[in-house]
């Protein structure tokens, strides 16, 4: 079963907001996993600002950067088990 698109609120016209939150990053993550698995949905998250929808998308060939992006987000916040997973996906689409 595939994933419901989760929301991000983007707050006081800062994208920031978003790519701070350690559920965008996991989303990434679930994302990719779900593409090795045969899903080929490219649409990462919703983001809403204001009464605007932005949606963000991954496509595949996108993967790999916003992966290595994503572990050193972990790395930052010393979630070395978030990083370890990360690897692992990485090793599968290099």
């Amino acid at each position: 079963m595939y994933s419901k698109i989760p929301e991000f609120k983007m707050v006081d016209d800062n994208p920031e907001s978003v790519y701070t939150d350690p559920r965008f990053h996991e989303r990434i993550l679930e994302l990719v996993k779900e593409s090795i698995n045969g899903n080929d949905n490219h649409i990462l998250c919703n983001i809403v600002y204001e009464d605007n929808l932005i949606v963000a998308e991954l496509p595949k060939e996108s993967h790999y950067l916003a992966l290595s992006k994503s572990l050193d987000f972990f790395v930052g916040l010393e979630d070395y088990d978030m990083c370890m997973e990360i690897k692992d996906v990485l090793s599968k689409i290099k």
